[in-house]
C-alpha cells in the first residue's frame, strides 16, 4: 500500500483483533517512507492470532482516517 504524497508525520495505528486477543497500544513511525507500527499482542491460552480478524485504524495528523482489514504476510 503506498500513498501520494508519502505521509511526513506517523499516524496514530490502532489495532483489532478477534475475541480472547488483547493488543497493547501501538507506537508508530515512518522508516524508509514505510509506516512501521509496533506493539505487544497477547491472546488466550492455545489460541492462534488470526491474521485475517485484524483491522488496523491509521488516523492522520490532518484528520483523515484509513481502516485495512486483514494483515497479509509478505509486503
Amino acid at each position: 500500500l503506498s500513498f501520494e504524497p508519502a505521509p511526513t508525520e506517523a499516524p496514530l495505528v490502532v489495532a483489532e483483533g478477534q475475541k480472547g486477543l488483547w493488543l497493547g497500544p501501538l507506537e508508530s513511525r515512518i522508516e524508509g517512507g514505510e509506516i512501521i507500527a509496533s506493539g505487544e499482542a497477547r491472546a488466550d491460552p492455545g489460541q492462534w492470532i488470526d491474521r485475517a480478524a485484524l483491522r488496523l485504524t491509521l488516523l492522520g495528523q490532518d484528520g483523515g482516517a484509513l481502516v485495512l482489514d486483514g494483515c497479509g504476510g509478505d509486503s
